[in-house]
């Protein structure tokens, strides 16, 4: 959302400019072209008009292929899908519900930016709202329980993040849970532990719940004290049941619901569906900078006794960091075996072009990791123009280089390639084991 800003220019003389922020504009444009003003009809018209039955209230399953809702009892010969998504999880903070708290829907339905607001929770919601608001002058206070912001990502992102909001003149509390919330007609007080906050307006953004047990679950044997339904390789559920997006629990990104349900569709008409699989799911926190990731983090990795090299790139160095002068941003990716590197950037979050690059060979890549340096850094620069982008060397694969991208075997030690560079601009890669 940050990258949509409406400000009003004024110019004051040759070469200068005053910029005042109106966010005016902006949410005009979520209500007129998101969201035609939270209204879904077109949607269902569209749905009807390809031959659906569109019902609206809420639904339960009754029974096996059987759902009620609107007082209606319907029955389906195939199957029946879940896809409910979420709703926001509301953390039992004394004095928290019956106040008028924001959660993400009603901070995007807002006309105005408030004067300040407190935001519960450091995850993506969070943040990006929080600097969505900050930018349009808002004084924006993040309290987050865990010790850091993006705390299901990189550490490097949240701390890079938390300097970036220091900038945007947004307060960031790490570590602390709020104790109580009051609301006294005009303003919201968080009390932490030690100190108590105050603001106009409070956002909830402490993660999404599935309710399993509204939706009847239990009549069809299901878990319905789970986080979210499990499901098999085609998204069953269990008999004549599928489930696809939020409430899988497998990532609450809309490009998730729509990957599981191409699956869930073939798997009801009776075809053989490629099975699902979550080992390199993409995401992004769409702040700015952005934080983009695919699959594990370098814990979850660990966690689940992967041997892992990893390497860091500052990406100012890369062409696209220095054409915008991006002193910001980083790069920071671990991969199994023997693989290290990556890309940053809008235009570089994609596979590479050159065949096999990225991909490790059976028996060549991933041999002894100690016949490889185990620990050294490389300024981007000390690598000669030959090396970037050999398919092989000493019998190893190397895989396709550019700009941040330097998979392990290309790393030489630096008195040979010596020419010079900042000590910021590193790529460091070293196995674990």
């Amino acid at each position: 959302m940050t990258g949509v800003v409406d400000v009003v220019v004024v110019g004051l003389g040759p070469g200068d400019t005053v910029v005042r922020p109106d966010y005016g504009p902006v949410a005009a444009r979520i209500r007129a072209e998101a969201t035609d003003n939270w209204d879904d009809q077109v949607a269902v018209d569209r749905f009807v008009a390809k031959g659906g039955l569109f019902v609206r209230g809420e639904a339960r399953i009754t029974g096996p292929r059987q759902v009620s809702a609107a007082g209606e009892t319907l029955v389906a010969r195939r199957g029946v899908v879940l896809a409910t998504g979420t709703a926001p999880a509301v953390p039992p903070v004394p004095g928290l519900a019956g106040s008028p708290y924001w959660t993400n829907r009603d901070a995007v339905e807002a006309k105005e930016p408030p004067a300040s607001l407190i935001v519960l929770g450091g995850g993506a919601i969070g943040v990006e709202l929080a600097q969505v608001f900050a930018r349009f002058g808002t004084e924006v206070t993040i309290v987050e329980a865990a010790d850091r912001l993006l705390p299901l990502e990189e550490p490097e992102a949240g701390s890079l993040l938390a300097e970036v909001l220091a900038a945007d003149g947004v307060t960031v509390h790490t570590g602390l849970g709020a104790s109580t919330v009051g609301h006294d007609g005009a303003r919201f007080t968080v009390a932490l532990n030690g100190c108590a906050l105050s603001a106009e307006r409070l956002l909830v953004a402490t993660g999404r719940r599935a309710d399993l047990a509204g939706l009847g679950l239990d009549v069809l044997g299901v878990d319905t004290s789970a986080a979210s339904v499990s499901t098999d390789d085609a998204m069953q559920v269990t008999d004549g049941l599928w489930a696809v997006g939020d409430i899988t629990g497998r990532g609450a990104f809309t490009h998730m619901a729509m990957y599981q349900s191409a699956i869930a569709v073939a798997a009801i008409l009776g075809e053989r569906p490629t099975p699902a699989a979550y080992h390199a799911v993409p995401r992004v926190t769409f702040a700015d900078p952005e934080i983009g990731s695919v699959g594990l983090t370098e814990q979850q990795a660990r966690d689940q006794g992967l041997r892992l090299r990893v390497g860091t790139a500052q990406l100012p160095s890369s062409a696209r960091g220095w054409i915008h002068q991006d002193r910001q941003r980083r790069l920071r990716q671990a991969r199994r075996g023997c693989r290290a590197g990556g890309a940053g950037g809008r235009d570089q979050r994609r596979p590479s072009r050159r065949r096999g690059a990225g991909r490790a060979r059976p028996g060549r890549a991933c041999g002894d990791p100690d016949r490889h340096p185990t620990d050294h850094d490389l300024r981007l620069p000390d690598v000669p123009p030959g090396d970037r982008g050999r398919a092989d060397r000493d019998g190893l694969t190397c895989g396709h280089v550019r700009d941040g991208r330097l998979p392990p075997h290309v790393l030489t030690p630096p008195a040979v390639h010596r020419r010079g560079g900042g000590d910021d601009h590193s790529v460091r890669a070293a196995p674990t084991r």
